[in-house]
């Protein structure tokens, strides 16, 4: 990945962590959501230099697993 990409991933997840920030001092966050394992998620893609968008990104790796486990549990309790 290039320089300029690592540094625009790093920005927006710069950004994207001070607007968490924000909203946590001035709204209630759902306390499903765990946002130090979210952090540590988008961490770590950094440090394997995976974008956080993009086809291939971290939000599509996460949303397919997310789909692929809900699609599972009504499987599940479809079937028994």
């Amino acid at each position: 990945m290039s320089t300029t990409q690592n540094r625009a991933d790093e920005a927006l997840s710069q950004k994207h962590e001070e607007s968490v920030a924000t909203a946590s001092a001035t709204t209630s966050v759902s306390p499903k959501v765990d946002k130090k394992l979210v952090a540590q998620l988008v961490g770590q893609a950094r440090q394997d230099g995976l974008g956080i968008d993009g086809e291939n990104g971290l939000l599509a790796e996460l949303t397919k697993l997310v789909v692929e486990s809900a699609l599972d549990g009504e499987i599940t309790d479809h079937l028994g």
